[in-house]
Order: structure tokens, then sequence, then C-alpha cells
């Protein structure tokens, strides 16, 4: 396989500062949810952006001529070039699973069963771009491609993953569902291996609200600034309510810029005013607090 230096420059890199990283102690250490998604992710990525390169010819890729992943009901396809999938899958792979591929270890197989996770999501998110054809632009015929969906939409695929990951063990070598001893009425129940396209881990994540580093200091979500709008990762109601902790708001006036105008005769100049905004700000408290 022919790859441009570049970007196995770039990879080594990646892969060599990511665990230093002090956010990623829980990640680089711990076989739990959130490194789960660190190596989907990073799969992913790979190989989202190989099959960006194909398209832009600046690898040297091989096609694919038929389609791959979701089912599509159009009436033909490119046939020189449907996709780059397979070349990309396989370069992804050549570069990080070489490690993990014969290797029995628990930790291993957990790696290696989410980095193929990960380009599963890759598949399941491909989409149909097409070409019409027929007189008066009919659509009579269609030649399609197979393209590679965004970073946010795969992104979005390994998360409903994330919420559904398996808790796992290794049995004879496979990564085995685990359930807890309660349920099981003989070992037969838990004997059936997890799906390619789930995330998996093998042991449950700390308390984010209340982590503590390996130098003993707590990282905590308490004087956190957060956003009242919305439930994303910032927002309030992920920051501090769900971890226990109140919101506490603060309106404080701020000078900003206004009123601007843009001058095209003085040297291209832009002339604001300055006026008083009032601007609120949100964080997390203890539950304590009054």
């Amino acid at each position: 396989m022919n790859i441009n230096s570049i970007w196995l420059n770039f990879i080594s890199l990646f892969l060599t500062y990511l665990p230093q990283m002090k956010c990623f102690y829980y990640v680089k250490n711990k076989a739990n949810r959130e490194n789960a998604v660190t190596y989907a992710f990073t799969s992913s990525i790979m190989m989202h952006a190989f099959m960006k390169e194909c398209i832009g010819k600046r690898l040297e890729c091989t096609c694919d001529t038929k389609p791959v992943g979701p089912k599509s009901n159009v009436t033909s396809w490119k046939a020189l070039c449907v996709s780059h999938y397979t070349y990309s899958i396989n370069l992804t792979k050549l570069i990080l699973d070489k490690s993990f591929e014969n290797s029995k270890d628990s930790r291993a197989l957990m790696n290696h069963h989410n980095l193929r996770a990960g380009r599963i999501a890759v598949k399941r998110t491909l989409y149909n771009e097409c070409t019409c054809h027929g007189t008066s632009g009919s659509c009579q015929f269609k030649t399609c491609w197979q393209r590679v969906a965004s970073p946010l939409s795969i992104g979005n695929e390994i998360y409903k993953q994330y919420k559904d990951a398996r808790l796992v063990q290794v049995v004879k070598d496979q990564l085995i569902r685990k359930k807890s001893t309660a349920k099981l009425d003989n070992a037969e129940k838990e004997s059936k291996p997890v799906s390619a396209g789930k995330l998996v881990y093998l042991e449950r994540s700390p308390n984010y609200c209340n982590a503590t580093m390996p130098d003993g200091s707590i990282l905590t979500t308490i004087g956190r600034n957060c956003t009242r709008q919305g439930e994303s990762f910032k927002s309030c109601s992920q920051l501090c309510l769900k971890c226990g902790y109140k919101v506490k708001s603060v309106t404080v006036p701020k000078t900003v810029r206004c009123n601007c105008i843009y001058n095209l005769f003085l040297k291209n100049t832009v002339n604001c005013e300055l006026c008083l905004k009032n601007v609120t700000h949100n964080w997390c408290i203890p539950s304590s607090f009054v």
C-alpha cells in the first residue's frame, strides 16, 4: 500500500501524545466506557481521513466496484469506483490493529474490538451521492457513489454505542457479556459473544463528578462554568444538577463594543461605541451552599 509519509508522521505523533494528556488519565489507565469511545473514535476518524484523501486523489487508492453498508434502491452504481471503503479499512487496520491481533490479553481484546466498532460506525453512516440521467432531466437513471459521512455524524453513531456499551469479561479468549450472578441460572447464559458493532468495556467508569487523579488531586465539576440552555456537555443540567450540585447565577455589567461602522475611506477602519451589557455567569456549587 502506498501512503504519504506525512500521514504516518501525523498518526504517530497523535498516538504518542494522546495518552500523555492529563485529561485522558482514566481513558489511558482504565478499561471503561470512555476508553472504548477513544479507540472507536480514533479508528473511525483515521478511516474517515483516508477515504477523504482517496477522493481528493492525494493517496493512490484502490476502488470498490460494489456498494457496502446501508442498502440502497438506486438503479446503478458508478462501475469503476463506487467508494474507497475497503482500501481505507485495510490501511486503518494495518496501522492500528497490528499490536492487538494476536494477543489474548483481556485489554488487547477489548481495544481490538472497539477499533473494529469504530470502523463499523463509518460503514453504518455511509451515504449515497447520485447524479441523474435521462431525457429533460427526468432522472430515469442514476449513477451513484458512496461517500463517507462527516466526523460529527460518525461521532453521533459512536455516542449511541457509548450509551449502549456492554460490560464484558474474557472467557476462552472471547469477550463475553458479563451479567450479575443473580441473573445466571448456569454458565451457558453468559457464553454469548458481543456483536462486532457494540462498544465493550471491562470495568465500570468512576464518578466523574468527583474523580481522584494519580497525584491525589480531585477533579470535580464544582466551580465549572455552565450554560442554562440545552442539554450539551456544557449545560448546567449535565455539569451541576446531574452531579447533585446546585447552580449559582450572577449577572454583571460588561463593557462591549457596539454600533460599529466600517469606514471604507479612512484606511478601512472600524469605529465602534462602548456599551454596557448585562452578562450572566453560571457555575456549579455544592448543594450545601445557600
